[in-house]
C-alpha cells in the first residue's frame, strides 16, 4: 500500500554543513577556522552568515543571498576574490601595499612591472662636472673629467637606485657601492618578541617587507594586507616550527639512508664480472689459435708444392710434345 506513495531517493548525498554568524572586519575579511576570506567591501562592519562544508564556504547576507563563495584554506591563509578588490566601495577599507600593487596591475602590465620589479640591471654613466660639491675624477676610457652615476634600473629602464662616485671609479667598485647601499636599505630592525622568539622586519627590494622570526634558527612570515593577517601568519609559523623540524629530520634521515644504499651499490662487485672475464679469456684463446694457423699455413703450402715438383721425382705437369713436321 505504501510503495506507490514513496518518493525516489535523491541523486546525491544529503548536504552536511555548519553555519555560524561572522562579523566583517575593517579589512573586508571574515575569519573562519583561523583563516580569512574576503567579502564585498560594502559589508564592512556588518554581520553576515557563513555556511561551510568539507571544502567549500558560502557567505550570505541578512536576506540569505549568496555574496561570496570560497574554497576552504589552511589556517593562517588569506583567500581574496579579485572582484572584491575592484569594487568601488573598496575606499572604505584600510588600503595596504598589496592593494596598491593590485591597483597598479589593473592600469596595465608595464605599470604593474614598474610597481613590483622582479629583475634589475646595473650600469654606469660618466658625465662632465665641475669640482664643486663632491670629488671628481678622470675617466680615461671615455676621456671625461667629472663624476660617474652608478644606476640600478628595472627591465623597463626605471631607476631603482643611484650612487654618484668620481669618474675614475672602476665598474667593480661602483657596483660594490650600489649593492652595499641596497643591502643596507634591507637591514633588519627588531620590533619585538613573541613566545621567546625575536621579531625583525626586513625590507626586501623586490618582495617587499618580511617578518623574520629568530630563535635557534631564522624563519620568515608573510606581511599580509592587514595587521590581523600578519599576526596570524607569525603565529602559524611559530606553531608549525615543530612540524617543520620533524620534516627536516625525516628528510635528513631519508637522505642518509639513500646515501648508505648508494655506497653499498658502488662498493658491490660487478654482477657479470666473472662472465665478462670468461669471455675475455675465450677471445684471447681464439686470437691465439688464429695466430698459430697463420704461422703454419705458408709452410704447409710450400710442402705441397715441393711434393708436386718434378725435381723430387714426383709426377708434375708433363711438357707438351712437339710434333715432328719433317
Amino acid at each position: 500500500m505504501e510503495r506507490p506513495r514513496l518518493r525516489p531517493l535523491p541523486a546525491g548525498l544529503f548536504p552536511v554543513f555548519e553555519e555560524a554568524p561572522r562579523a566583517v572586519h575593517r579589512d573586508g575579511y571574515i575569519e573562519l577556522q583561523r583563516a580569512c576570506y574576503s567579502v564585498p567591501p560594502e559589508y564592512v562592519g556588518r554581520q553576515v552568515w557563513a555556511r561551510w562544508e568539507a571544502r567549500l564556504l558560502r557567505v550570505f547576507n541578512q536576506r540569505r543571498e549568496v555574496i561570496a563563495v570560497h574554497a576552504l584554506a589552511e589556517p593562517g591563509k588569506f583567500v581574496t576574490d579579485p572582484a572584491h578588490l575592484q569594487s568601488p566601495y573598496r575606499r572604505v577599507i584600510q588600503h595596504s601595499l598589496e592593494h596598491l600593487l593590485d591597483r597598479a596591475r589593473l592600469i596595465g602590465p608595464h605599470t604593474g612591472a614598474w610597481a613590483e620589479p622582479t629583475a634589475a640591471i646595473l650600469d654606469s654613466q660618466s658625465v662632465k662636472s665641475a669640482g664643486h660639491g663632491s670629488a671628481v675624477g678622470y675617466d680615461a676610457g671615455k676621456r671625461i673629467k667629472g663624476r660617474k652615476r652608478q644606476l640600478l634600473v628595472d627591465t623597463l629602464g626605471l631607476v631603482l637606485w643611484v650612487v654618484v662616485t668620481p669618474a675614475d671609479t672602476t665598474e667593480r667598485e661602483g657596483a660594490k657601492a650600489v649593492l652595499l647601499r641596497v643591502r643596507g636599505s634591507q637591514a633588519e630592525r627588531q620590533v619585538g618578541s613573541i613566545a621567546g622568539f625575536r621579531l625583525f622586519v626586513s625590507d626586501n627590494l623586490f618582495r617587499g617587507p618580511e617578518i623574520v622570526i629568530k630563535g635557534a634558527g631564522a624563519y620568515t612570515a608573510n606581511v599580509t594586507e592587514t595587521a590581523l593577517g600578519t599576526i596570524r601568519s607569525v603565529e602559524h609559523t611559530i606553531q608549525h616550527l615543530d612540524e617543520t623540524a620533524a620534516n627536516l629530520a625525516q628528510n635528513l634521515a631519508d637522505t642518509r639512508k639513500r646515501l648508505a644504499d648508494t655506497k653499498v651499490q658502488v662498493e658491490a662487485p660487478f654482477e657479470y664480472a666473472e662472465r665478462l672475464a670468461s669471455l675475455v679469456r675465450r677471445q684471447q684463446e681464439i686470437e691465439d689459435e688464429l695466430d698459430l694457423t697463420k704461422s703454419h699455413a705458408p709452410g704447409g703450402l710450400d710442402g705441397k708444392q715441393n711434393e708436386a715438383s718434378p725435381e723430387n721425382g714426383a709426377p708434375g705437369n708433363p711438357e707438351p710434345e712437339v710434333p715432328d713436321l719433317g
